[in-house]
């Protein structure tokens, strides 16, 4: 928004290999907003190394003794002159229109922050990963808006927050962008999606262990964001959750990016998500723990990194993936609606999966058939004959939705012709077709089928005896069994 004025934040050590591009990109796109905005440069713990970054219009140099980057942001919002606060990492590429986009979103009514993409280049797996993942930035929750800020390429007005933006005290190096965000939600605020003209450029080599140390950061921020709240309406506890679902052998927290076409390229990116999961459950309980006063793992960071981060190199290694092929990934979370789609055929799912493998359904990774037909789930409907319910209230058996029959198999009006893969469902014996036949109830007598030979034997279904002429034994259940005498 031209004629508004601008300050952008740019904190930094000095060691990304883009910080002279990043800031002259940042001062060139804040001069677009006006003469009177700046660029404060904010230097944190980096002693008496020199800057490399030569004077600019607006550019100004500040040295920070804060502990982590939070801290080193919210001096450089106190030092700002103005009230429209722009965040961009020092290894971010803006383009010159950049802050007048920014500035224009963050000034729509009933806005507080903004939030943006970014465009990463994949220069290996663990990079193209994140970028498919969109691990560098925010998500759009609706038209316009987004749930959460990433301060790489994030802004906020001060006048609608005032004080220092960021709780550098419990999050000094992660989980402050999403405690702001939570706190302007909470107070009413929106926060715009400004994803209009080219994104800012991402240039940036992660190596299996700067991954792994960034996840087991973000394992203890994430317990730090959970405890504060203290419910889960703000914050359920993700690592938690994929514990839990690996444990009970359930698939939805496993990732199988179906939507990605090279095979290699697929189990390096599983590998690279399960690893992650771990990492993050081991600095989540370890945050736990600490706040707690329970030592509930004890984590060696550099062992833990080390020996993790050769699993992953190995899998790299024996994926054997070209690297032009990491560049050309889609992503797997964009805006609403432009989600990549499967590149399985339907029936060529993974093993366990059951048609139709699992999917990318809106950043989750739910498989079509769980493992269990029991556990089922979907609209209930009557049984065709109008004379049975679903085995129990919320589920459905394979075949239900689609009028294929009951779940008891002396009432079903009509069979699969197929089992459904990864079920516990067998299919009854043949049932011979007459029209002199009944369905059998439990107390009653059914008589034989008029066409079979020999005399009509009357069959009584008692317990433990069935029926004669479909075979259908249920036997006494287990608590019948627990009452019985035993017979000697």
């Amino acid at each position: 928004m031209a004629g508004v004025p601008v300050s952008v934040v740019v904190p930094t050590v000095l060691r990304s290999p883009t910080l002279v591009r990043s800031v002259r990109s940042a001062v060139v796109a804040a001069q677009r907003c006006g003469t009177d905005s700046e660029v404060i440069l904010v230097v944190n713990g980096a002693g008496g190394t020199p800057v490399p970054v030569a004077e600019g219009p607006g550019l100004r140099i500040l040295h920070s003794a804060a502990t982590g980057v939070s801290g080193a942001r919210n001096d450089g919002v106190a030092a700002a002159r103005h009230d429209t606060v722009l965040f961009v990492d020092d290894d971010l590429v803006v383009p010159p229109d950049w802050a007048a986009r920014m500035a224009a979103a963050l000034h729509q009514p009933g806005v507080t922050a903004v939030a943006a993409p970014v465009r990463t280049v994949a220069l290996g797996p663990v990079t193209a990963y994140l970028e498919h993942d969109r691990g560098f930035d925010a998500r759009p929750s609706g038209p316009g808006r987004a749930a959460t800020l990433v301060t790489a390429n994030a802004g906020y007005r001060r006048d609608a927050l005032p004080g220092p933006p960021f709780d550098a005290g419990r999050y000094p190096r992660f989980g402050e962008d999403t405690d702001l965000g939570l706190r302007i939600r909470a107070a009413g605020g929106a926060i715009a999606w400004c994803d209009g003209g080219e994104p800012p450029l991402h240039e940036v080599v992660e190596e299996p262990a700067s991954i792994l140390r960034r996840t087991l950061r973000q394992g203890a921020g994430t317990a730090r964001v959970y405890l504060q709240r203290r419910t889960l309406e703000y914050y359920l506890p993700a690592p938690l959750r994929t514990y839990l679902d690996l444990t009970a052998g359930r698939a939805t927290g496993w990732r199988r990016f179906t939507e990605v076409a090279d095979l290699g390229a697929r189990a390096v990116f599983a590998t690279i998500g399960l690893l992650r999961h771990a990492v993050l459950l081991v600095g989540y309980l370890d945050e736990i723990g600490r706040t707690c006063g329970v030592e509930l793992v004890e984590p060696d960071e550099a062992g833990l990194i080390r020996d993790l981060g050769a699993v992953l190199t190995a899998a790299v290694d024996r994926a054997g993936v070209a690297e032009a092929t990491w560049r050309h990934l889609p992503l797997r979370v964009g805006p609403p609606g432009t989600d990549p789609p499967s590149t399985d055929p339907p029936g060529a799912g993974p093993a366990g999966t059951g048609p139709g493998g699992t999917g990318p359904v809106a950043g989750s990774d739910r498989p079509h058939w769980p493992r269990s037909a029991r556990s089922c789930t979907g609209t209930p409907r009557r049984c065709p004959a109008r004379s049975c319910r679903p085995p129990r209230s919320g589920t459905t058996w394979p075949g239900w939705a689609g009028g294929t029959g009951c779940s008891r198999p002396s009432r079903r009006a009509a069979r699969p012709t197929s089992r459904p893969a990864s079920s516990s469902w067998r299919r009854p014996p043949a049932r011979p077709a007459s029209p002199s036949t009944r369905p059998c109830w439990p107390g009653r007598t059914a008589s034989a089928p008029s066409n079979r030979s020999g005399p009509a034997v009357p069959a009584r279904f008692g317990a433990g005896r069935g029926c004669r002429w479909c075979r259908y034994r249920p036997g006494p259940s287990r608590r019948q069994q627990q009452r019985q005498p035993q017979r000697r």
